[in-house]
């Protein structure tokens, strides 16, 4: 299969199940929230104070183009064997989300479960502050943080991103409010739930062969 129609078939995959999911949000609203199977939870669970801060910022500063947070089980290349999720993702998935952005673009990867595949604060701190070191086409925010030049002898604040040539150059940089909210969202993109209409536990590519068409 060529590469354009590689490209074509995925984002008419996004742009269908983008639809179904959206139908299904508009159509169950509060009234859809279920039982994770699995924690006996509700589910969806509310976001904190912080994270909520945090999507209006995923809004605002356009992530949501070059990122999907829907998990695909496609045959010729699920998400599920690439380790981005535990199952597909369903309508139910964002019945708290105001608005609704699943993305139907992948430039950097999907982030529907990116809370799962890093628990790390600081490391999506690090990438918003300086993604990839130059091999990444995600623009840096450094508007998010403050850079603070530092006493000589003085220590690096606990609360400053570990950059070790920057303190070497008598540079500190902390993450402002913002970049915390930002963090804090993406720390709950977790979509993991047992859910009556998703398949049971099992392998990734268990649950692929389950998920496919």
């Amino acid at each position: 299969m060529s590469f354009a129609k590689v490209i074509a078939v995925t984002a008419a995959a996004f742009l269908v199940q983008g639809a179904a999911l959206t139908a299904l949000y508009v159509q169950w609203g509060r009234a859809g929230m279920a039982e994770d199977r699995r924690s006996g939870r509700e589910y969806p669970l509310p976001r904190s104070g912080l994270a909520q801060r945090g999507a209006r910022l995923y809004r605002e500063l356009g992530c949501y183009a070059c990122h999907t947070r829907q998990t695909l089980a496609l045959k010729d290349g699920p998400d599920l064997v690439r380790g981005w999720g535990r199952r597909r993702s369903v309508a139910r998935d964002y019945l708290r989300d105001r608005p609704l952005l699943v993305g139907d673009l992948r430039i950097g990867p999907d982030l529907a479960n990116v809370g799962l595949r890093q628990t790390n604060r600081t490391a999506f701190l690090l990438r918003l502050w300086r993604p990839g070191r130059g091999k990444s086409p995600m623009p840096a925010f450094r508007s998010l943080f403050a850079t603070r030049l530092l006493r000589q002898g003085s220590p690096v604040s606990a609360w400053a991103l570990p950059l070790h040539e920057d303190a070497a150059r008598g540079l500190e940089v902390l993450p402002k409010r913002e970049a915390e909210a930002l963090a804090a969202y993406l720390l709950e993109q977790r979509a993991d739930a047992e859910l009556p209409e998703t398949p049971g536990p099992g392998t990734p590519e268990r649950e692929s062969r389950l998920s496919e068409p």
